[in-house]
């Protein structure tokens, strides 16, 4: 390309291939939850895995805009490693027959009538059914365990202990605990919010519109969420060590001067 240098034309081509990875390996994962996990699926996902690995870290290196989140990678991996292996061990019926998962569901279910009440929606909750008065162009919805967000909370959890190795050397503990509480709520927040907007989605534009949101919804407020934290976390880890840095210099200065 004219004006352009061979590193400039060398990051260009690694976003643009990081994206396509990335694509690809969102599509593969969404195949993949709808399928049995036989081994054939565990295999080709183990592939969409790393995929997503390299077009996630070639994405953050290389668009400048996100530079500033390159540091994120291995958090993005290690979610989606996690929802490799829940699929692959049939987690996801463990989470919706266990009492847990019903008491997210729950929380979640009642959240978002709430929410659907606070926006004009005449809504009401039996049970795991949720129905909306006419004009909806859905009459109800069931709001099974699998909607409460006890999955995104494990996921969640996983990523915080892989990356917290590095962060955690730099952070004091209290505030670790207050970053992992927070982000608990925060993800937990999310799953309500999400049964909320694909319910809002199919009072307005009916049943395909919901279907769609239910399916891709999730992943965008999740990541963006993660990506918002860690950024804020990453930010605050290194206010810590450049006020370390400054600390000990000046112990040592004072040392010295004694």
């Amino acid at each position: 390309m004219i004006g352009m240098n061979k590193d400039e034309l060398a990051a260009r081509l690694k976003a643009v291939t990081g994206t396509i990875f990335l694509v690809c390996s969102l599509v593969l994962l969404r195949f993949f939850q709808l399928s049995n996990a036989d081994l054939g699926w565990i295999i080709i996902m183990a592939g969409g895995v790393f995929l997503f690995t390299i077009g996630t870290k070639w994405i953050l290196e290389n668009v400048r805009f996100l530079r500033s989140y390159r540091e994120l990678w291995p958090f993005f991996a290690a979610c989606m490693t996690l929802a490799w292996i829940i699929h692959s061990a049939q987690l996801e019926e463990m989470v919706a027959n266990s009492r847990l998962g019903e008491a997210f569901g729950g929380v979640a279910a009642q959240t978002a009538m709430l929410l659907l009440r606070l926006s004009g929606v005449d809504a009401n909750l039996q049970g795991q059914l949720l129905s909306m008065a006419p004009p909806s162009k859905v009459p109800a919805v069931l709001v099974t365990p699998l909607c409460g967000g006890l999955l995104s909370f494990l996921m969640f959890t996983f990523a915080f202990g892989v990356v917290i190795f590095d962060v955690g050397k730099r952070i004091p503990r209290h505030r670790l605990a207050g970053l992992f509480l927070l982000g608990t709520l925060v993800t937990l927040l999310i799953s309500s919010v999400r049964v909320y907007l694909v319910l809002i989605l199919g009072f307005h534009w009916g049943q395909d519109v919901m279907i769609l949101g239910h399916n891709y919804l999730g992943y965008v407020l999740f990541l963006s969420f993660i990506a918002i934290f860690w950024y804020l976390t990453l930010r605050m880890s290194s206010r810590y060590a450049v006020t370390y840095e400054h600390a000990r210099e000046s112990l040592q200065v004072g040392t010295r001067q004694g």
